[in-house]
This record gives structure tokens, C-alpha cells and sequence, in this order.
């Protein structure tokens, strides 16, 4: 299934729960098996995966997504808040240090090519 597909599919599971109850139950049958085929093709759309986790409410998981992709918190520590407080902060700390290192390194590797010229 096509990644654009996914957001379609969610799109209308979403509208159609808060018109008809019953399809609550049909998306808590296929819910787990979204996030295994998500989790299974390594988020191929980085955007899915965490919208199904914050309609949900899965914040244990999204916390986990998110500690893999710090650079991804600034998108959505929002969600996380204020159950992990202490977590969003560290991974904000993380991601200001990877920032620096990346952007030492650009500037160590600008400096390399400006010495060859």
C-alpha cells in the first residue's frame, strides 16, 4: 500500500468513527496490525506513524518513535506533554547537541575545502 494511500485510509476510519460507533470496534481490530506494517517498512511516511499514535493517544509509543528521531521533537512535544516532562526535556538537550555537532562538522568540513583552494 502506497503511503498516501495510509493517510487515506486513516482519513475516512477517523471521519467514519465519529459518525458510527461501531466502527470503533472495526479500528481496534486493524490498529495494531497498521502500526506492524508501519513499524515493519521503517516508517516509510515519517508523518502516519505519529498522527495514528496522537489520534489514538498512544503516547508511550510516540515517546519511543520520537527517542529514536530527536530531531522530530520539536514537531511534537506538544503531544507529549506534560506526561513526560522530564523525557521531552533530555531529548530537547539531545537534539541542541546533535545540532551542534552537525553544524561543527559543516563548518570543519568548510574550512577543509577552503584550505585546498
Amino acid at each position: 500500500m502506497q503511503s498516501q494511500d495510509y493517510g487515506q485510509v486513516i482519513d475516512l476510519v477517523i471521519e467514519g468513527e465519529s459518525k458510527d460507533k461501531d466502527l470503533r470496534g472495526f479500528w481496534y481490530s486493524v490498529y495494531p496490525r497498521i502500526l506492524e506494517k508501519l513499524e515493519a517498512e521503517r516508517f516509510v511516511n515519517e508523518h502516519i506513524y505519529p498522527r495514528i499514535l496522537i489520534e489514538e493517544g498512544d503516547l508511550l509509543k510516540l515517546l519511543k518513535y520520537i527517542q529514536d528521531r530527536p530531531s522530530r521533537i520539536e514537531a511534537y512535544y506538544k503531544h507529549l506533554l506534560p506526561a513526560f516532562k522530564g523525557e521531552v526535556y533530555a531529548l530537547f538537550i539531545r537534539y541542541i547537541e546533535q545540532s551542534a555537532v552537525a553544524a561543527s562538522n559543516s563548518f570543519s568540513s568548510l574550512r577543509n575545502c577552503w584550505r585546498t583552494i
